[in-house]
């Protein structure tokens, strides 16, 4: 019906591996789609923790996704109806986390001798990482309010959860996302 289409997703979970980039006429899932050659029943454990980059084995960072879907949105959006997917995953893990740079303005720093899967990481990170990734949605929605888009485009956000952390472990003996308590819906 002359839509153009597009997705960039963050993560595996959403990739075309999964099946999801159907319908889509273009779909971005990371750097060189290395996430789509990843073997389902294979650890999707990252190579290493607290990395400063734009994307691993695993997944991209919500600015490299943003950056990506911005460029798609320059060549796009002009050429009639659109329909643009962005899935961000940064809070998920610590696999990546936002730029140096970044942390040090906002007098983060990170600690690689911390367990990563540590309530006290997770706890420490969560709201910079969330607030990291909100900056990045927030570029998306600059760009339609200085294209005149926004008036005509119709915004979605959904999340899939939240994260209990301390208050998850203190209260039910874990800190992730496994029934639906308050703080994770």
């Amino acid at each position: 019906h002359g839509w153009s289409t597009a997705a960039f997703v963050s993560a595996y979970p959403v990739s075309q591996a999964i099946g999801l980039d159907r319908g889509y006429q273009a779909f971005s899932s990371s750097v060189d789609d290395r996430l789509d050659s990843l073997d389902p029943s294979e650890s999707q454990r990252p190579e290493r923790f607290w990395a400063d980059a734009a994307s691993n084995r695993t997944q991209r960072r919500s600015d490299a996704t943003t950056d990506a879907a911005l460029t798609w949105l320059e060549e796009h959006a002009e050429k009639g109806p659109w329909h643009l997917w962005v899935h961000y995953f940064d809070v998920h893990d610590f696999s990546l986390v936002p730029p140096a740079a970044y942390a040090a303005e906002r007098g983060v720093t990170y600690t690689p001798e911390l367990p990563p899967t540590s309530v006290e990481a997770r706890e420490a990170m969560y709201d910079f990482e969330l607030g990291y990734m909100d900056a990045q949605f927030g570029r998306l929605i600059e760009w339609l309010q200085r294209s005149g888009e926004y008036d005509d485009t119709a915004i979605l956000v959904v999340a899939d959860h939240g994260q209990g952390l301390k208050d998850g472990l203190q209260r039910h003996g874990w800190p992730s996302h496994r029934l639906l308590y308050d703080w994770s819906i």
